[in-house]
């Protein structure tokens, strides 16, 4: 042995042997994190599924290991190098990360809900999570050394082959990354600092900043009408109008029925404008009744929603069946109205639009397409859209021009063939621009003479700022 062997300090001959443990069970921590990520997941999911982000995993790193033995002197506390491995408690780290603060609370409640029979030392197990003991005696919260609270579980997992601990965290978004702000800032720099006042008040303001952060979230996640299995009419105290109703219908729509889209069809596209826009007929159709009459009748929706599971079973890959040939009522119905019914079963989107559209709205198919076109149509033949015309014109003169008008937009709707085109956004802008080509006319043209000479060229602008 020589001089240098004989100067070295016993305690890293122990911790290098306990490296080297650790190292040759790596395999069986890799196996034992994903294990116990898999066990925890039923229970989270099935009783905390809104608020539970994911579950994270993650291993002790040998430089890690290492330097927790000599920081927390657990050299001093075993006798040799295995029992610093059995007496380390986060080898393996389980991370459960929820969306806010005041959902750490509630997550840690449920898994004393489950771990509700006593074993020993503190422990507890459950019925419905074999394998896995948790020490859920302690205080919770518990305080760390930066003032900062932190919901922190001791957990073993024993198998008739393995029996391993582990550390059980519980953090919100936005503790999960002041954890790492802290990790990579502070505690994984080792260079000696100088704590000062002002650094420490700085460091405070970000986690204080972050708690606000936490706080706005939550807020905007309620004024989102998230559901939450509850009344989300009643979520927040906000005024109720047309284009707030639209979004809840949108958002509850969707919801439904995206598990349906990939039962069916293996995938989901992204539908969100489809279900914007059903959303938006839907409770157009309402438009004239009051707020209390329209939150009746979107809630009557919703709990048509709930008691069908949460989750619709519609196939999305099966032909929409009509049971007749739809009949216009005028040229507008008549041009938009053929390509739609048509449309409905060629093009997906369109398919996936009516086939929500009928879900919801129940009964005969062409019946309720009829309604959907007339409504369509009221929008784009309202009379304030033309009042221009009716203003200086004789009212034959004002009509043709305005059932020319109609047409022209008919046509620009089926060239687009693109189902955003009838969105919220367009459809004002689509109006606008009706409305404005009927200002022009009305103060270009005095006769029908006049008109026939001038309509080529307002309605080829028009088709073409709408087709645009």
């Amino acid at each position: 042995m020589n001089h240098q062997e004989q100067d070295r300090l016993e305690i890293f001959e122990m911790i290098d042997e306990a490296e080297e443990i650790l190292k040759d069970n790596m395999p069986l921590f890799e196996d034992a994190k994903h294990n116990i990520s898999s066990l925890l997941e039923p229970v989270l999911y099935d009783s905390s599924a809104k608020k539970v982000i994911g579950i994270k995993t993650r291993l002790k790193s040998p430089a890690s290991f290492k330097e927790k033995i000599i920081r927390r002197k657990l050299y001093q506390q075993a006798e040799d190098a295995t029992q610093i491995i059995t007496n380390m408690t986060d080898i393996v780290g389980i991370m459960i990360e929820c969306r806010f603060i005041a959902d750490e609370a509630d997550i840690y409640n449920t898994l004393c809900t489950y771990f509700n029979q006593p074993y020993e030392d503190g422990y507890s197990t459950s019925p419905y999570v074999e394998y896995i003991r948790l020490n859920l005696s302690g205080e919770q919260p518990q305080k760390q050394k930066n003032g900062h609270d932190v919901y922190r579980v001791d957990g073993i997992y024993e198998t008739e082959e393995v029996w391993v601990r582990f550390e059980l965290q519980i953090k919100s978004m936005v503790n999960a990354f002041w954890s790492e702000i802290e990790h990579e800032m502070i505690y994984k720099n080792n260079k000696y600092r100088v704590m000062s006042d002002f650094v420490v008040q700085m460091l405070n303001s970000v986690k204080n900043n972050l708690i606000e952060i936490d706080n706005m979230l939550m807020l905007l996640s309620s004024q989102m009408g998230v559901l939450e299995g509850g009344n989300i009419m009643d979520s927040v105290n906000v005024p109720m109008t047309e284009y707030r109703f639209s979004n809840i219908m949108a958002k509850a729509v969707s919801d439904y029925y995206i598990s349906a889209m990939h039962n069916s069809i293996g995938f989901t596209t992204d539908f969100k404008r489809v279900c914007e826009i059903v959303g938006h007929f839907i409770v157009s159709k309402y438009s004239d009744s009051s707020i209390e009459d329209m939150r009746f009748i979107l809630e009557s929706i919703m709990t048509r929603f709930r008691r069908g599971g949460g989750m619709s079973g519609l196939d999305f890959e099966s032909r929409i069946v009509y049971e007749e040939t739809y009949e216009a009522s005028n040229r507008f119905c008549e041009i938009v109205g053929t390509y739609l019914y048509n449309a409905a079963n060629n093009d997906f989107e369109w398919h996936v639009f009516f086939k929500l559209f009928y879900d919801i709205e129940k009964g005969n198919h062409i019946e309720v397409f009829t309604k959907f076109m007339n409504l369509l149509y009221d929008k784009y033949a309202s009379d304030a859209i033309y009042l221009s015309l009716f203003d200086v014109l004789e009212e034959p003169l004002a009509d043709r021009i305005k059932e020319e008008l109609l047409e022209c937009a008919a046509t620009a709707i089926v060239k687009s063939g693109d189902i955003n085109i009838i969105h919220k956004e367009n459809e004002v802008k689509i109006l606008q621009l009706i409305r404005g080509a009927a200002d022009y006319a009305s103060a270009s043209v005095k006769n029908k003479r006049e008109w026939e000479k001038n309509k080529q060229h307002i309605l080829d602008e028009l088709m073409l700022k709408i087709v645009v």
